[in-house]
């Protein structure tokens, strides 16, 4: 088959219309009719002359493969290749295993059709020359010992049935005579049920009365097993089958160390086995978010239409070359790369599900916002489906931005101005070649942010929140002294009761928490990021998952 791609029980592909009438006949004389009458309308396809049905239809077979630039693309049926029942084409080529989110544990474990258990069963049920011998002389005992022992049981009931019979035969048919005896029996064993248990330290238990924890890693197990090359392609010399298994929510039941261990399980799985496998899974946990393989990830979310209109799936990916080209002229393409595996593995992976993120520059600034935020549970973050997202520092602002935005994730966007550095530097006596240094890359930080955002290029941006993004003239620290100096006063308070840092994220969300009257400033940020957060403002929302493959 040339160029063929599948699609729900069809395939398509590219062959010749004339050539694939031909083909469609499956008896010897309507195909010989058929072939000759190619032959006859297509000389230019220089067909060797009709010998059989088999020679004919490889012949066909034979001049596609050969001229590949004259086929045309045609959607055919592909049930034969998938049906049990007339020996399926793909048989021992290709596997598909679904876990779905609420498989049963106790009903996957049978030894029953279709059951992940039955099918890990069909592979290590290996004709051994062997048993095979052993159970041919045991059932060829059996029988002669049963037959045996009815035939003897019944033989004088029979041999007197057979008399009467004979007499009364004889009244018609002179010279005859019947005959009753036991046939032979040929009876054969059936196949043995495999029932699987499971010893958690109490004994053995059936899986239906194990935890929903166990059951879902015995699942797990099972999938696993079953990615492993089967042992009976090994023996007969043959390739592994390609293996897809597809996965819903594999952190289903899961403690956060399990889950941490299963995602690295699956992961290695195409890597360390010798066959064809592909693990795609559909989850909602940070911890199956592989950062090493972020060009992996997608994202799944439903754009809102108009009302009559149904939403309908939205699908978006992050690649370095997407992220590079939305980054040019700010972060050197050639860091892009192992920026965006260093920015991922530490900050991103939460994020990625929400609804909105809000971007900011550290934990500090973090903890302001979330504090503020949860004062009021109607402006509770989390219910909103928006992640706080530090990114450690203002050079990372434009790389997580670029990301998020490549995955279609509202982004809001709340970075210093860092206007009194200068002041900073010289008062901690900094040279003055230092804070010239220091003063040039805050500038252009500050443009780079703001080109980004598509504003105007300002060195020195103000105190604002807009829409899309908001500016602090300096730092949040100077911003909070002049407009909410008890929450500050109150950082302080906990950090000498508590022993630690007064500049640490969690004193800082537990002073905006406990101090009243936030700036408006800060109330604004809240509100603005909301917006992104909700649906009448994003295209790209609803029930968002991420999908790995």
């Amino acid at each position: 088959m040339v160029n063929s791609r599948w699609r729900r029980g069809h395939c398509h592909r590219a062959c010749l219309p004339a050539v694939r009438t031909a083909r469609a006949f499956t008896t010897a004389t309507p195909f010989k009719q058929a072939y000759e009458q190619l032959q006859k309308e297509h000389p230019e396809l220089e067909l060797p002359r009709y010998r059989n049905f088999e020679a004919g239809r490889q012949a066909l077979t034979d001049w596609e493969i050969a001229h590949p630039d004259q086929l045309q693309p045609m959607q055919i049926t592909a049930a034969h290749l998938f049906s049990r029942v007339s020996g399926a084409g793909l048989a021992g080529r290709f596997d598909y295993v679904l876990v779905p989110a609420v498989a049963d544990a106790e009903q996957q474990t049978r030894d029953a059709r279709g059951t992940l258990l039955r099918r890990l069963l069909e592979r290590i049920t290996i004709r051994e020359p062997e048993l095979e011998h052993e159970l041919d002389e045991v059932t060829a005992e059996f029988n002669e010992r049963l037959g045996k022992l009815l035939a003897e049981g019944h033989a004088a009931a029979l041999d007197a049935l057979a008399i009467q019979l004979t007499d009364g035969l004889r009244r018609y048919v002179e010279g005859t005579s019947v005959t009753l005896e036991v046939r032979p029996l040929d009876l054969r064993p059936p196949s043995p049920e495999i029932a699987l248990r499971v010893d958690d330290g109490g004994g053995l238990i059936d899986p239906s009365r194990q935890g929903h924890g166990v059951q879902r890693a015995l699942v797990m197990a099972l999938v696993q097993q079953l990615a492993e090359p089967s042992a009976s392609s090994a023996l007969e010399g043959g390739d592994p089958p390609a293996l897809l298994l597809a996965i819903e929510e594999p952190e289903l039941y899961q403690h956060p160390l399990q889950a941490r261990h299963l995602a690295r399980v699956l992961a290695s799985l195409p890597e360390r086995s010798s066959g064809t496998i592909q693990v795609a899974y559909a989850t909602h946990s940070a911890h199956f978010v592989d950062t090493s393989r972020y060009e992996r990830l997608r994202r799944f979310s439903k754009a809102q239409g108009p009302t009559a209109i149904p939403p309908s799936a939205v699908v978006r990916a992050a690649t370095v070359e997407a992220v590079t080209n939305r980054l040019s002229g700010v972060v050197p393409s050639e860091q892009v790369p192992w920026r965006i595996v260093e920015t991922l593995r530490r900050r991103l992976a939460e994020a990625v599900f929400a609804h909105a993120v809000l971007l900011v520059e550290g934990g500090t600034d973090a903890g302001v916002y979330c504090g503020v935020a949860d004062q009021n549970a109607a402006t509770n973050l989390d219910a909103s489906g928006v992640a706080v997202v530090a990114a450690g520092g203002k050079t990372l602002l434009p790389l997580m931005w670029a990301i998020l935005v490549e995955f279609g994730i509202p982004v809001y966007v709340v970075f210093d101005g860092d206007a009194g550095v200068g002041d900073r530097m010289r008062a901690a006596s900094r040279s003055e070649q230092e804070i010239a240094t220091a003063l040039r890359a805050t500038e252009d930080a500050n443009r780079s942010l703001l080109r980004l955002l598509g504003e105007t290029e300002t060195v020195w941006p103000p105190t604002q929140v807009t829409a899309r993004y908001a500016t602090l003239h300096d730092r949040l620290e100077q911003e909070l002294a002049s407009t909410w100096p008890a929450m500050l006063e109150c950082a302080d308070t906990l950090a000498s009761v508590q022993a630690r840092d007064a500049k640490n994220e969690d004193g800082y969300y537990q002073a905006a928490l406990q101090t009243p009257n936030p700036p408006s400033f800060a109330q604004d940020i809240i509100a603005a990021v909301r917006a992104h957060a909700n649906p009448s403002h994003s295209s790209a929302l609803g029930a968002e998952h991420l999908a790995w493959s």
